[in-house]
């Protein structure tokens, strides 16, 4: 079934019906009432979004009745850069090549052979460039073009995307022999020391994608999150200190947010912020998981700016 849709998703003309789908549903259900389909058929029940107790209902909680606009400033892929540079240094920022307010403006011709093309205001929209000589600059254009015109908001209803204004960037390529390096998402909660930060390790997201959950002391964590463990630890990143020292300055302020790095050849970069991971509707295995890291997250933690 997951085949199925993953192909039915790469045919362009699905990808617009699919699209028209989530603007009918927009106009249809509010965004509670769409929330609360979306939770019950994913997990058999209704969320409590009047007590919240699990990580998934807090984190529906948040994209229903937590509108602090700073998550719009930080989640657009674009504006983050700045608040990365006056936090821990432009150092680790990946190159940022081009911003472009539609397709048509974007100059292949000036681009390195190897380059990365996105919009700011959603996901899935990257697109990779490993030869520019090879590569399909139409089929770029039309899926940009259709990303451009997304209102991420009305597809998955956190707000926050909403606000972004969409545009293009072009970054470089960080050039894992051929492959994306890791990708290492940070789960904070707050800025108390003493909470303990879960680490999950991407690999190959383009590929083969495995997924492992790490504590901060590099060991399997007692959980699995959507995605289920590779048979062997992955090798820990060279920079995981600096790495967990900066995700807990950067999610400081918030009760719970998410930061994400890449690390290549022993440099650190940052990805992005994230405050509603997988929008609450990702299974935890064992599924008591959900509630312990609900227990963790302390909605009405004072939050330092």
């Amino acid at each position: 079934m997951k085949s199925i849709k993953h192909i039915i998703k790469g045919i362009p003309f699905a990808q617009d019906i699919w699209a028209m789908k989530s603007a009918l549903e927009f106009r249809l259900f509010s965004d509670e009432l769409f929330i609360r389909r979306a939770f019950k058929k994913k997990f058999g029940f209704t969320p409590d979004l009047e007590r919240p107790q699990t990580f998934n209902e807090k984190v529906v909680w948040r994209m229903l009745h937590d509108r602090d606009p700073v998550y719009a400033e930080l989640s657009d892929k674009l504006a983050v850069r700045h608040f990365i540079q006056k936090a821990i240094g432009p150092e680790y920022l990946v190159e940022l090549l081009g911003v472009y307010n539609s397709p048509k403006e974007i100059d292949f011709e000036a681009l390195p052979d190897k380059f990365v093309l996105k919009c700011n205001h959603d996901s899935a929209s990257t697109i990779i460039c490993h030869d520019k000589s090879k590569f399909d600059r139409k089929a770029a254009i039309r899926h940009l073009s259709r990303h451009l015109r997304q209102n991420y908001y009305e597809k998955t209803r956190e707000w926050h995307y909403g606000l972004i204004k969409p545009l293009i960037i072009c970054e470089a390529f960080l050039d894992d022999s051929g492959s994306a390096p890791r990708d290492y998402k940070i789960y904070t909660f707050g800025s108390s020391l003493e909470k303990p930060i879960f680490i999950q390790c991407d690999i190959d997201r383009f590929s083969t994608h495995r997924r492992a959950m790490m504590t901060e002391s590099w060991e399997f964590a007692k959980f699995d999150y959507k995605i289920k463990r590779p048979a062997s630890p992955p090798a820990a990143p060279e920079n995981l200190e600096l790495m967990v020292q900066f995700a807990r300055r950067l999610g400081a302020q918030f009760s719970m947010a998410r930061v994400d790095f890449y690390e290549l050849r022993g440099k650190l970069y940052f990805g992005e912020l994230t405050f509603t991971p997988e929008c609450g509707l990702a299974h935890f295995y064992p599924s008591e998981w959900d509630r312990n890291l609900g227990e963790i997250w302390d909605l009405n933690a004072p939050c330092p700016l």
